[in-house]
């Protein structure tokens, strides 16, 4: 008998040793857990600081350009059905970006406007740049064509639609120069490329330049992958005032500041 409960406190004062060993492993992998997760918000406010400093540092280089960029009227040439243009104009002087014909004037800050996306983990493909306005039309003829054959469009509803999207080669600004297509599908609008370039671009002179909120002032459906140089003063007030092109040059008018 006396064996036996022997054998029991032995049994039992196992069980208890093996319990406290499991109590103290378990908190120790809370505790370890505690420590991770400390340490992942630890690097994301580090990330986040790092990210508004950058911001920060972007508007600091934007405003001293502002206050020193002199306003370039062709900078803000608007183009489109109610304002076309005259094929006969002289093209711009063109160069070379990242694949795509581009004006010389917008060189510059195509390239670190880039190479900031580059920088901050978006590789942004180019589809388009400078379009003549007899390419343009090609592309436009083409477009109604398609609507015809496939879409069972009258011409004239088909010359609507297409203008949407296509322009006629005497109403689309990419004669200017000033503008570049994004390479990107149907999907690119929810992508964190496309919010980076929407929210970035003003610092470097840019303008997503047909929102889905202005297409009754420019006639064109929304687009998260067209974009066009005003300059960094220009696009930053229109940001500021909420405006388009279209809306911004009307102001700058109206006010004297544009002939």
């Amino acid at each position: 008998m006396g064996t036996k409960r022997t054998f029991l406190r032995r049994g039992r004062t196992k069980l208890s040793k093996n319990e406290n060993g499991t109590i103290k492993v378990s908190r120790r992998i809370i505790l370890i857990l505690i420590l991770i997760v400390i340490l992942a918000g630890v690097f994301l406010c580090y990330r986040s600081l790092q990210e508004i400093r950058t911001e920060e540092d972007q508007k600091t280089v934007s405003s001293q350009a502002i206050a020193k960029e002199p306003l370039d009227p062709s900078l803000l040439t608007v183009i489109s059905s109610k304002f076309p243009c005259n094929k006969e104009e002289k093209p711009p002087q063109l160069t070379t970006v990242s694949g795509v014909s581009v004006n010389i004037k917008i060189a510059d800050a195509l390239k670190q406007f880039l190479a900031a996306a580059k920088k901050a983990g978006y590789s942004i493909q180019l589809k388009s740049g400078y379009i003549n306005a007899d390419d343009q039309e090609k592309l436009y003829q083409d477009k109604v064509s398609s609507l015809i054959s496939g879409g069972g469009y009258t011409q004239v509803r088909a010359e609507a639609e297409a203008a949407k999207t296509v322009p006629p080669g005497n109403a689309c600004e990419d004669a200017l120069g000033l503008s570049f297509e994004v390479d990107g599908d149907s999907d690119f609008e929810n992508s964190a490329a496309a919010k980076w370039l929407d929210n970035q671009c003003v610092f470097y002179g840019f303008i997503r330049r047909y929102p889905e909120s202005k297409t009754e002032y420019t006639g064109m459906s929304g687009s998260f992958t067209h974009y066009r140089y005003v300059g960094e003063e220009s696009a930053m007030k229109m940001r500021s005032y909420g405006m388009c092109l279209e809306e911004y040059v009307s102001y700058l008018k109206q006010s004297g500041a544009l002939s």
